[in-house]
C-alpha cells in the first residue's frame, strides 16, 4: 500500500465535512446492530488471546486502541490487567 499517497495533503483534502459525516453515520448505524456487532467479546476467542499475548504484560503501561469501536478489546484487556491505562478512540 502506498501510505504516502494515502495520507498526502491532497488525499486528506478529499475528506469533506459531508463525507466525514456520512462515514460517521454509517459507523454509528453499524454500532447499533447488536446482533452482528455485539458490545462484548469472549476473551477465550483465539485472535483475542493472540493479541493479548502479543501485548502482554500490560500492567503499568499505557495502551491506545485506535478504531476501538465499542471498546470490546479494551474492556477484555482492562479486566485482565486493571493496572494498565487504556484509551480508545473511534469515529463514532
Amino acid at each position: 500500500m502506498d501510505w504516502k499517497r494515502l495520507f498526502s495533503p491532497s488525499a486528506r483534502a478529499r475528506l469533506t465535512p459531508e463525507l466525514r459525516a456520512r462515514i460517521q453515520s454509517s459507523f454509528d448505524e453499524a454500532a447499533r446492530d447488536e446482533e452482528h456487532f455485539p458490545s462484548t467479546i469472549d476473551p477465550r476467542i483465539y485472535h483475542v488471546k493472540l493479541i493479548r499475548e502479543h501485548l502482554a504484560p500490560l500492567a503499568g503501561k499505557r495502551v491506545l486502541d485506535v478504531g476501538c469501536g465499542k471498546g470490546r478489546f479494551a474492556r477484555v484487556f482492562h479486566q485482565q490487567e486493571p493496572a494498565c491505562e487504556l484509551w480508545g478512540v473511534d469515529i463514532s
